[in-house]
């Protein structure tokens, strides 16, 4: 029993060591596009529907918005740009880490 607890324990402590690298290395950001087209989706909007349906993220003024359990993970990186009209647009990116979770919901292996 012992045993089993320190394994699991390692086998946590190695997926949050590996996370932290993939966030402090991998600069790459992703368009909802891009992983749209990952998982032969028509488009970003197919994709945000269907992450919607998944209660990952909901509409607000116009913008998807992650639910709390998942804004805090590292998921996405937020640019905020203040136009000459002085109207406020944010440009969303997906991490890295994000992606991996989104092409991780839609595998069908780990679907049920």
């Amino acid at each position: 029993e012992v045993l089993t607890k320190l394994k699991e324990e390692r086998a946590a402590r190695l997926e949050a060591e590996r996370k932290n690298a993939i966030l402090t290395h991998v600069n790459k950001t992703y368009t909802m596009t891009e992983i749209a087209k990952e998982l032969n989706l028509k488009s970003a909007a197919e994709l945000n529907k269907m992450l919607a349906d998944k209660k990952v993220q909901y509409k607000v003024n116009g913008t998807w918005v992650l639910y709390s359990d998942y804004s805090n993970q590292g998921y996405e990186d937020i640019k905020q740009e203040v136009l000459d009209n002085g109207h406020v647009i944010y440009h969303r990116k997906i991490t890295q880490l994000g992606r991996e979770f989104i092409l991780d919901l839609f595998d069908e292996r780990h679907s049920a």
